[in-house]
């Protein structure tokens, strides 16, 4: 996990403080999956509105070897390709392709992260789904990792639902270049980085618990 820090010279006394410690509360509600509630407050206990909360996943190792390994082979011309991310069954993403394609092998379609209004996604899992000739063929789960999930509001609270947290799901991961670098596994261990104008603040390690909504306090 990286720290970025921004300076600029009009800035005027502000101090950045990252990876402070976390003050968790008492209270233990019970889910089924994962949940964080959080509260981001400066050092002075004054809650913040707007902070944006971006989500990292952190990952275990599973093998070397890809989940997956079906290729979709075209035999002849005139296949009508359709090529889409979703959220689940019923939430459209974005098209990534349509139209029709030669013969042989369809390539492995990658995903940038944003909608159809190149709005960047939250984090969380996907599926990129293949249409040939209306027929759903294929639908391949990718993981979309380092995006802002949450808001906090006037109170300075957010909620990342189990929704944002594929925990324990394992995804075929891959380099910028589009190499197979390995599958991985997702920890119950997440980092959240905040940010308001020019502050930033990093935290690497948040432990969640199964089955219970985990409620901490984040100072920024």
């Amino acid at each position: 996990m990286r720290c970025s820090w921004h300076c600029t010279a009009v800035m005027l006394c502000l101090i950045i403080i990252s990876c402070r410690e976390i003050e968790p509360s008492s209270s233990v509600q019970n889910i089924v999956g994962y949940q964080l509630n959080g509260i981001v407050m400066t050092s002075n206990g004054i809650p913040l509105d707007s902070v944006m909360v971006r989500l990292f996943y952190r990952y275990d190792y599973v093998r070397s070897t890809p989940l997956d390994t079906v290729q979709i082979y075209l035999p002849a011309l005139g296949y009508e390709i359709n090529v889409s991310v979703w959220r689940d069954s019923t939430q459209y993403i974005r098209t990534l392709y349509s139209g029709t394609w030669s013969t042989g092998y369809l390539p492995r379609f990658r995903w940038d992260g944003k909608d159809t209004n190149l709005i960047q996604m939250p984090s969380g899992k996907y599926f990129i789904r293949c249409i040939i000739n209306n027929r759903i063929i294929k639908e391949t789960p990718v993981v979309l990792d380092g995006s802002i999930t949450a808001i906090t509001n006037n109170n300075g609270r957010f909620t990342i639902t189990d929704t944002n947290l594929p925990i324990g799901e394992q995804f075929d991961i891959y380099r910028s270049n589009g190499t197979f670098y390995g599958v991985y596994r997702v920890s119950s261990t997440v980092a959240l980085e905040f940010h308001i104008q020019e502050v930033y603040a990093e935290y690497p390690t948040v432990d969640l618990q199964k089955n219970q909504v985990t409620n901490l306090a984040f100072t920024l």
